[in-house]
Formats: C-alpha cells, sequence, structure tokens
C-alpha cells in the first residue's frame, strides 16, 4: 500500500504539474489573444471613428444644403430670372440686397412668386456672381465693367476690389 501511495504521488504531482504547465501555457495564449484582439479591436475603433466623423461631416454639408433649398428666392431683374439663396443676398448685410433680404422688411413677389428688381438683368449677373462665390470677376469690356459698378455701387466690396 505505501509503493502504491508513493507511486500515487508520483502521479499526482505529475499531473499537478502538467496542469500548472498546461495552465501557464494557455494563460500565455490568453494574453496573446487579448492584446492582438485589442490591437484589432483599437485599429476597427479608429477606422470607424474616422467614419463616424466623414458621416458627420457630411450630414452638416447636407443640412447646409438643404437650408440654402429652403431658403431659394427668386428673383425677375430687369425681365431675366435668377434663382438664388437668401444666403448668396444677404452676404453683404449693409447693401441694398442685403437689407432687402434680411427678414426685417416685407418682400412683395409678382404672380410668378417672383422678386422684381428694377435693374439691367444683364449686369446682375456679374454681382449675384460675386455674392455667390465671394470672388469679383469682372467683364471683359471697359464698357460693361463701368455698368456693372455703377449698378452694384451699394456693394462697396465690389468697388473696393476694383480701386
Amino acid at each position: 500500500k505505501n509503493n502504491l501511495d508513493t507511486t500515487w504521488a508520483k502521479y499526482e504531482s505529475i499531473a499537478q504539474e502538467g496542469l500548472e504547465a498546461h495552465f501557464q501555457q494557455l494563460r500565455q495564449q490568453h494574453v496573446t489573444f487579448m492584446k492582438e484582439a485589442r490591437k484589432e479591436y483599437e485599429q476597427l475603433r479608429s477606422v470607424l471613428d474616422e467614419e463616424t466623423a466623414r458621416f458627420r461631416e457630411e450630414q452638416e454639408n447636407m443640412a447646409r444644403l438643404h437650408q440654402i433649398q429652403n431658403d431659394q428666392v427668386k428673383l425677375d431683374v430687369g425681365g431675366i430670372f435668377y434663382s438664388t439663396s437668401i444666403q448668396s443676398l444677404t452676404r453683404y448685410p449693409d447693401s441694398m440686397l442685403g437689407v432687402m433680404f434680411s427678414g426685417r422688411h416685407r418682400i412683395v413677389k409678382n404672380d410668378e412668386g417672383r422678386v422684381f428688381i428694377d435693374r439691367d438683368g444683364k449686369l446682375f449677373r456679374y454681382i449675384l456672381d460675386f455674392l455667390r462665390n465671394n470672388e469679383w470677376d469682372p467683364p471683359e469690356d471697359s464698357y460693361t465693367k463701368k455698368r456693372v459698378l455703377r449698378v452694384c455701387s451699394g456693394v462697396t466690396e465690389i468697388l473696393h476690389i476694383c480701386n
């Protein structure tokens, strides 16, 4: 019986050592797996954060675009029709158009829903282009340029850029 107990104790010891070694191996594999999983998670999280930021920026851009579309103004300038936004017309709040479309004054629309402005419609495109892009692209010929500057005398920003 003593021999049997000793042999059994040896097997238990060997088994215990084997289990501990196996447990340590499993623990190391688990630690390695968790490190790799954490690294992959962080990479995926980074990609998700970037995509989320791009999506939010796109949502903001679309919201601004929808606001511009909702604030559309139809104009009849000297018989030429234009469509633009309140944002463009009020870019310079102290100009005639800025004051006119500020919301402080009642705007009268004709039967087609257009606001009539008694100015040269062909020249107005230069003013509207400036209001939309905030860049002055003057007409090629000096006569038309003088006429545009006379019409847009209320938009001091154009006059400042031209001089």
